[in-house]
C-alpha cells in the first residue's frame, strides 16, 4: 500500500505520552489522512486539519487546527499527545507495514497501521452521545442496523424504528 497515496488513511496504534510510547485503547480512534499537502483526521475526540510537507523521508506538519469539543478521559490525554506528536514530526519510515512518525533524532512519536476499509453495514450500538460541546460515554440499548439492501432498522431501547438509507 502507499502511505502517502491519494486519500490514504492510517490509524494510530501507539503515541508518545509522558515520556514513553503508549498504546491507544480499542474504541478510541486516532486517524491520519494525507492528501495533496492537506492532513486531517480524528485526534481521539476532535477532528483536526492542516498542511503537511513531504520531501523524501522528511515530513512536517503545521500549523494544525481542530474542533474544540470536550471529551472524557483518556480521550483528552491521547488527543493532546497526538497533536503534540504531530507538531514534532520531522521524518517518517515504514517498518513491518506500519507507518512510524519520527522526531529529529529518529525516535518514534507515533506508530500507525493502515485503516481497514470501513462499511456502515451491520449492527451498531450507541456508545457516545454529543450534547452541545461535550461528548459523553453512554450505557444504552439503542441500536441501528444498516442492511446491505439499504434498509435501516433499530431500537431506541424503548421503541423500534424502520426506514431506509443511502
Amino acid at each position: 500500500f502507499q502511505i502517502f497515496g491519494k486519500g490514504s488513511k492510517n490509524c494510530a496504534d501507539q503515541v508518545w505520552v509522558d515520556g514513553a510510547m503508549a498504546g491507544i485503547a480499542n474504541g478510541i480512534d486516532v486517524t491520519l489522512r494525507l492528501d495533496g499537502g492537506q492532513a486531517n483526521g480524528v485526534a481521539a475526540c476532535n477532528s483536526y486539519f492542516g498542511g503537511y510537507t513531504l520531501d523524501g523521508a522528511n515530513l512536517t506538519f503545521g500549523p494544525l487546527g481542530a474542533t474544540e469539543m470536550a471529551c472524557e478521559e483518556p480521550r483528552m490525554t491521547i488527543e493532546s499527545a497526538w497533536l503534540t506528536a504531530l507538531g514534532s514530526v520531522t521524518a517518517w519510515s515504514i517498518t513491518a507495514g506500519q507507518l512510524h512518525l519520527l522526531d529529529a533524532a529518529g525516535n518514534d512519536l507515533a506508530i500507525l497501521s493502515p485503516a481497514a476499509e470501513a462499511t456502515v453495514e451491520g449492527t451498531w450500538q450507541l456508545a457516545e452521545l454529543a450534547m452541545g460541546d461535550i461528548i459523553s460515554l453512554v450505557d444504552s440499548d439503542a441500536t441501528l442496523v444498516f442492511g446491505a439492501d439499504g434498509s435501516l432498522t433499530g431500537s431506541t431501547g424503548c421503541n423500534n424504528l424502520m426506514s431506509d438509507y443511502a
